[in-house]
């Protein structure tokens, strides 16, 4: 149906705009009887914040609200359509997490399972979307097309290493990407500064007076304490 992204760094309100995003879609979209939100995320760290803000009655969604990892979500739909998942012949490997998403990557490509999960989850919100990777993001790919989906993302957070973050530049094509750069976190001009190197992959400068400032800092003893040099290398 549609996908709306908030990219940016931490800090400029990616999951602000995603809880005000939600509350409007639902304004305009009331959820029917048996219907929820569908909110995913990578890590169960992100998914514990994100259930605490979308279940706030006034800053989020409430209790219509069913938050899951993404991988958790795979398992429960590769589980519930196991008879579809023989026929086609797909082996997904129990613990074998990349197996399973990738299952249901294919499971959402047939009409009626994404139908399926569409008319419980109409709105679909998804949080640390730079850590979707593989069958993850196959799996966004086949519920964007049945759902209002929105996401937050920051390429800059994806640790894989990975220069072209594939679900970022996925959701750039098939929906509307909006870019935010201010930061609310803080104003010190020496840390947003130095942020914004890292980032950019440039010197960092350090000035006490601006707010940020590199210092040395004691190491701790490489071995026991008292213990002879040459008996560490026995």
């Amino acid at each position: 149906m549609s996908l709306l992204m908030f990219e940016g760094p931490a800090g400029t309100g990616k999951t602000t705009h995603l809880l005000a995003s939600a509350r409007d879609y639902l304004e305009q979209h009331p959820l029917g009887v048996e219907q929820r939100v569908l909110a995913l995320t990578k890590y169960h760290g992100s998914r514990r914040r994100m259930e605490i803000k979308l279940r706030d009655r006034h800053e989020g969604v409430g209790n219509v609200l069913d938050c899951v990892t993404i991988d958790g979500f795979a398992r429960s739909l590769v589980v519930r359509w196991r008879l579809l998942v023989d026929d086609i012949g797909l082996h997904p490997i129990e613990g074998d997490f990349a197996s399973i998403t990738s299952a249901a990557g294919v499971l959402l490509q047939r009409k009626n399972v994404a139908r399926w999960v569409a008319r419980r989850y109409p709105l679909v919100v998804v949080d640390e979307m730079q850590d979707c990777k593989g069958g993850e993001v196959e799996l966004l790919k086949g519920l964007e097309p049945n759902v209002h989906v929105l996401c937050g993302a920051d390429a800059f957070q994806d640790l894989s290493g990975d220069r072209d973050n594939v679900a970022i530049s996925w959701a750039s094509e098939v929906g509307e990407a909006v870019a935010l750069t201010k930061v609310f976190r803080t104003q010190v001009n020496g840390l947003l500064a130095a942020a914004q190197a890292f980032r950019n992959g440039s010197a960092v400068g350090s000035d006490s007076k601006s707010g940020f400032e590199v210092v040395p800092a004691a190491a701790a003893a490489q071995g026991p304490h008292g213990l002879r040099q040459d008996a560490l290398h026995r």
